[in-house]
């Protein structure tokens, strides 16, 4: 739940249920209204967040709202657009922690945190699970890093370069001299697929994506990524409880305008996005029911505070990359 963000980072819990007040409707926006980046594809937990922000800061500021997904390079080539619209307020992107600070550390990107404007972390993801199909012969994770222990290269595992699952394969390999032959995958959703279609031995995925195949019978879940257990799913033990004591990575999604937006267009933006998530209850209980997470209610600086933690949490794991 949300405990486990304010384990993180004491400090947010001065700003929760404290916003009030109306928000301005239109401003000095363009009458086009806003498009949002969405750096994954349809149906994910990153296009979900996106387009139920979109739909509630339509509401809020009474515009026209556009998500466009454009995929590519775990959200890379997203970013590579972003990075030069108009920074006119009308322009967004929703990016995840993973996303941008994994990317970062691998290497795989220069984008971080100050390379655009940050307008609002708004909401907790609800971990990545450690997948194979329901038939494997690995029963738990440590059968599966056995494996890949005593036959190097042969255990096939979905990932998409410079993500966290790419990230957890370096550190096994490190730690375990456990060596998976990669397969990539762009996405959550790619990864869940190719699992299931049995094109690879094993792979992450988000777990609400990947929840009704799991209760179906049809994949097996040997490990979560957050830093503690889920209460969606209490008998799936953590990595860490696993002994990957480094691999724990919960997610959190921002909302980004471009370097460069005028501080007035931010501010809008944000008690726009902090009226909705503290007091729309509609909202509220679709990001809850989605997300297994009360959604987030913060200010621009609490925001960039408890990415900054985030950041510098997956920048100790840059030694593992090579």
């Amino acid at each position: 739940m949300l405990k486990r963000v304010l384990s993180w980072w004491l400090p947010v819990l001065v700003v929760f249920a404290v916003f009030g007040g109306s928000v301005q409707a239109a401003g000095s926006y363009p009458a086009t209204g806003l498009k949002i980046i969405c750096p994954f594809g349809n149906g994910g937990d990153t296009d979900f967040n996106t387009r139920l922000l979109g739909a509630f800061l339509h509401r809020q500021l009474q515009l026209p709202v556009k998500v466009e997904n454009i995929l590519g390079d775990n959200g890379i080539v997203a970013m590579d657009e972003f990075s030069t619209a108009p920074a006119d307020g009308a322009h967004l992107m929703v990016a995840h922690t993973s996303m941008l600070f994994f990317n970062e550390v691998s290497g795989m990107s220069s984008y971080n945190l100050d390379s655009f404007e940050l307008v609002a972390a708004f909401a907790q993801g609800s971990g990545e699970v450690l997948l194979v199909p329901a038939d494997s012969p690995f029963k738990t994770l440590a059968d599966l890093l056995n494996a890949a222990r005593e036959h190097p290269g042969k255990i096939s595992f979905g990932t998409s370069m410079g993500s966290d699952s790419y990230i957890f394969s370096q550190i096994v390999e490190q730690q375990r001299q456990a060596v998976f032959q990669l397969k990539d995958a762009p996405d959550s959703l790619t990864r869940l697929a190719m699992v299931l279609d049995g094109l690879v031995d094993a792979g992450m995925s988000n777990y609400r994506i990947s929840r009704s195949a799991i209760e179906q019978g049809r994949l097996r879940a040997l490990a979560i990524n957050t830093e503690e257990r889920s209460p969606e799913i209490p008998d799936l033990p953590t990595f860490k409880e696993q002994g990957v004591a480094d691999f724990s990575a919960n997610l959190v999604y921002l909302l980004f305008a471009p370097k460069g937006t005028p501080d007035e267009l931010l501010e809008q933006l944000n008690a726009a996005v902090r009226e909705f998530s503290a007091h729309n209850e509609e909202y509220r209980q679709r990001s809850r029911n989605y997300n297994f997470n009360e959604p987030l209610v913060l200010n621009r600086a609490q925001s960039v505070g408890i990415a900054r933690h985030i950041r510098g949490h997956v920048q100790r794991l840059r030694s593992y990359i090579h």
